[in-house]
């Protein structure tokens, strides 16, 4: 052993003898459990992974698509209400095969009535066959648009007349602008013809804007 000044230097062996005690010290000590490691599965495609609900990001998708439910929830009414001629054909106002119409499916499985590629094109003639009942023929109020719509040769025109005025708020024969209540009417035709109207505003919006 040797000394400088005050500071003592021990030897090697005194060292590993030190080392040891330290040791068997800390394996006598209680220990606390260690938490198992947390584990996160990756998604195996996580470009397609939809937003976790809990994010404000994924909040506000919620949000959108309850109160916008628009076309772009890619919903195909034509699935959706098979049941329902019109709907199924998505030709909500029954048009009849006639002359050509933009946004006809190639194939034409109903005989009678046509059948477009998706409903924005069965509005979009609906939209335009109203807008030129006015337009060409002078017909500006609910019972002689519906008149003409409907004739009563096939069906019951009166009872077709009076729904539709009472859903524009109109009497029968009050003289309306056809293109400023063309939003109401096509709503209204179309619930007449199906039993229901499915539709969002902005989805028919969208078919009256391509008419």
């Amino acid at each position: 052993m040797i000394r400088y000044g005050r500071l003592k230097m021990v030897n090697a062996g005194s060292l590993v003898a030190l080392s040891a005690a330290a040791l068997l010290v800390a394996i006598a000590l209680p220990r606390k459990p260690l938490a198992p490691p947390v584990t996160v599965a990756e998604p195996m495609n996580p470009v397609a992974e939809p937003l976790p609900e809990t994010s404000l990001l994924g909040l506000w998708e919620g949000v959108k698509k309850q109160v916008v439910p628009v076309k772009s929830d890619k919903k195909d009414y034509s699935i959706v209400y098979a049941e329902k001629r019109g709907l199924r054909n998505n030709n909500p106002g029954n048009i009849r095969h006639g002359s050509p119409w933009q946004g006809m499916a190639d194939v034409q499985k109903d005989q009678s009535f046509i059948t477009f590629r998706s409903p924005e094109y069965g509005i979009r003639a609906m939209a335009r066959v109203l807008g030129n009942y006015q337009k060409i023929h002078g017909l500006n109020t609910v019972r002689g648009v519906i008149g003409r719509w409907a004739p009563p040769v096939e069906n019951d025109t009166d009872s077709y007349v009076n729904a539709v005025a009472r859903s524009l708020n109109v009497s029968p024969d009050q003289t309306i602008n056809v293109q400023a209540h063309m939003l109401p009417l096509i709503k209204s035709i179309v619930h007449h013809e199906n039993g229901l109207q499915p539709y969002s505003d902005a989805l028919i919006k969208d078919g009256i804007a391509l008419a």
